[in-house]
């Protein structure tokens, strides 16, 4: 399968769409810039602006691939995205394929869900300088973090967060899960002392 870059798309609060995609190309790949954010994909027609498949699904730290049948009542077609308000507009370069989509045959997937049936418990005071959350550990299945604290807690995926570079942003009260078997390092940091993260890792 060969793949083209047709854009790289500054993922905001408002839809971005891409050049118009051919009605023949259905596979779609996505790299993105930051990962754990909620995204949302959908095919817009350009002339009408009319959103068809709307569909939610959460960056990753490796390309994804979707699948995306072309609605017939579209003269022509491209994609659009957005991430939510609490969000911070990442890039997301997006590649087309040249295999059209299989409409003959029929094919079976099997996909492996990882379980756990052991919890780790932990807890973390909230600080306005980076903090550790998570050390890295091969073992981990998942993991989520509520944050219990007084200011807005910023996640990062990696060993040092920051208020202007982190991957989600929690207020009082939010939970966040992690959407991916993410085994690193998850570093923290609060607008304001006071509180904690209550932390949950499944090994």
């Amino acid at each position: 399968m060969t793949w083209t870059t047709i854009a790289t798309i500054t993922a905001g609060q408002d839809w971005q769409s891409t050049p118009v995609i051919s009605s023949e190309l259905g596979y779609v790949r996505l790299t993105f810039e930051t990962a754990g954010v909620p995204v949302w994909l959908a095919q817009v027609d350009p002339d009408s602006t009319d959103i068809y498949d709307e569909r939610r699904i959460t960056a990753t730290p490796h390309a994804r691939i979707l699948e995306f049948e072309a609605p017939p009542f579209f003269s022509d077609r491209a994609l659009a995205l957005r991430v939510p308000n609490f969000a911070t507009p990442f890039d997301v370069q997006i590649e087309v394929s040249s295999m059209p989509i299989s409409r003959g045959g029929s094919s079976q997937i099997t996909v492996n869900t990882p379980t756990s049936a052991n919890v780790v418990a932990s807890s973390v005071t909230a600080s306005t300088t980076s903090v550790q959350l998570l050390a890295a550990n091969a073992n981990r299945k998942s993991a989520s973090i509520l944050n219990n604290g007084t200011g807005i807690l910023y996640v990062e995926l990696g060993a040092t967060a920051s208020t202007s570079a982190f991957t989600i942003s929690l207020n009082n009260g939010d939970l966040y899960e992690l959407p991916i078997a993410y085994t690193g390092n998850i570093a923290g940091i609060w607008s304001a002392t006071g509180g904690n993260a209550l932390v949950r890792e499944f090994v």
